[in-house]
């Protein structure tokens, strides 16, 4: 087959492995060319079928138009591929309309076209981000899963599919090929690989990890139908540096940090000049209402966002895009819509562009601002938004203003820069501004240990007591 774009050796070599095969688990890195790879296969499975085969690609909301612009770069088939967004009459009408063939779909999007897909004779079926249909028992997996006994070609791609622990892997295998990998019974396969380190423990998590010996056999079985690639296997990227800041924080900060890291009550003069109050309930309300104090702001109980008079983060970083704007261009990330707002307002002299939730109509107009205008130095955004499938190749810098505890979100945030295409640059640059003897300490912590905040809550909250 004549490609339209030349693969990597990498991509090549696989596409001549599994052209032939009707499904396979594509588990390489972010930034390795999985996209590319399943749009080849995708022509390869059209040309030996010679018709146009009716295709489902089912991704997070955040890469539907990346799919779009991909199968225009690397096929011929972007005329005939739409993506089901809209009303559900809207999105009944184009999945009847006989000028497409290939229907892009976002995961909640199959709860919508539940009976419709089921009728739509789809040949072929690619799971994006495959590990967001982990969980057997949610209402998008079964739709997923149903459908994936009607079509005869299944793909899922996924640079992380095992988030939490091996026993993610069951759905998305289940999805590739009903059940013949590791049985048709979620409760037998977790019975036969794992064992609940938890089990016993009052209140305890459960903790499900291999067994002792079975590893091999696990891994086995995975890789018969898989490929795993690491982006310094395949590619040759620029090394990634990692520095940290240690702004102070302002007076008026720290008093309300203090007093709510010890009463779980804080008062703030509000925007009106009122006092504003802001309470948190439980420990896990307390941690977020640390992260937003540290971030420069706090929600008073009636649900106002008030800032502090003084944001060192924030002085801090903007005095960094000044040094490094006329010679780089800077990827922001932050996880409040108020530290959003603060940073696209301070980002004003660099022309910025800004992602973040459904709060802007256009998101492919502002990835194009921020990768070929000259005069857009800094791109402000929200890893949970874009921080999946979009390429920010022309960013050699990335400022973490504030963060969850999401190692998803920061994985993926972070192969936004660092990805095929930033051979550019020298080096990419992550930057963490961190308040000393704050949460955010321990937020990078557990992102380092590779802690999850649902599964060490109270080990969080006795770390927040100790500073």
């Amino acid at each position: 087959m004549e490609f339209k774009t030349p693969p990597f050796q990498h991509q090549l070599d696989l596409f001549n492995r599994i052209k032939d095969t009707d499904y396979f688990a594509i588990l390489w890195e972010m930034g390795t060319g999985k996209t590319k790879l399943a749009i080849d296969l995708l022509r390869y499975k059209c040309m030996t079928k010679k018709k146009f085969l009716r295709i489902l690609i089912i991704a997070p909301n955040e890469a539907l138009i990346n799919w779009h612009l991909e199968l225009e770069k690397h096929s011929n088939l972007a005329p005939r591929a739409v993506v089901l967004q809209g009303t559900k009459a809207q999105r009944i009408a184009k999945l009847k309309n006989k000028d497409y063939n290939v229907f892009i779909i976002n995961y909640e999007g199959l709860l919508v076209l539940h009976d419709e897909l089921l009728h739509a004779e789809l040949n072929v079926l690619i799971a994006d981000e495959s590990q967001l249909i982990k969980n057997h028992k949610a209402k998008r997996t079964k739709v997923a899963l149903a459908l994936s006994k009607q079509a005869q070609f299944k793909y899922i791609l996924s640079g992380t599919p095992i988030l939490n622990s091996g026993v993610d892997i069951f759905a998305q295998y289940y999805f590739l090929d009903s059940g013949l990998t590791f049985g048709k019974n979620f409760y037998a396969f977790r019975n036969t690989y794992f064992e609940d380190k938890n089990k016993g423990w009052r209140d305890g998590y459960p903790n499900y990890t291999i067994k002792p010996n079975v590893d091999r056999i696990l891994n086995a079985r995975i890789l018969k139908i898989a490929d795993i690639k690491k982006k310094h296997e395949c590619l040759t990227l620029p090394p990634r540096i990692y520095n940290s800041y240690f702004p102070p924080m302002g007076d008026d900060q720290f008093k309300a940090y203090v007093e709510m890291r010890e009463e779980f009550i804080t008062f703030l003069n509000g925007i009106e000049g009122d006092m504003s109050v802001s309470t948190a309930a439980n420990a896990l309300t307390k941690i977020i209402r640390l992260q937003q104090i540290s971030s420069g702001f706090l929600k008073d109980t009636h649900g106002r966002e008030v800032r502090f008079k003084s944001i060192p983060k924030l002085d801090l970083v903007s005095n960094l895009v000044e040094e490094l704007a006329p010679r780089h261009k800077i990827i922001i990330w932050a996880v409040f819509v108020d530290n959003i707002k603060m940073l696209f307002d301070a980002m004003k002299p660099y022309n910025p562009a800004l992602i973040y939730g459904g709060n802007v109509k256009d998101r492919q107009a502002q990835i194009i601002k921020f990768e070929t205008d000259a005069t857009c130095r800094v791109m402000v955004a929200n890893p949970k938004s874009a921080g999946r499938a979009l390429n920010f190749v022309a960013a050699s810098y990335a400022i973490y203003y504030s963060q969850n505890f999401s190692l998803e979100h920061r994985e993926q945030s972070e192969a936004r820069c660092h990805r095929s295409g930033s051979e550019i640059h020298e080096k990419i640059t992550y930057i963490d501004v961190i308040h000393p003897k704050s949460v955010d300490e321990i937020v990078v912590k557990s992102l380092k240990d590779k802690i999850k905040l649902s599964s060490s809550l109270l080990q969080i909250s006795k770390e927040i007591a100790k500073q």
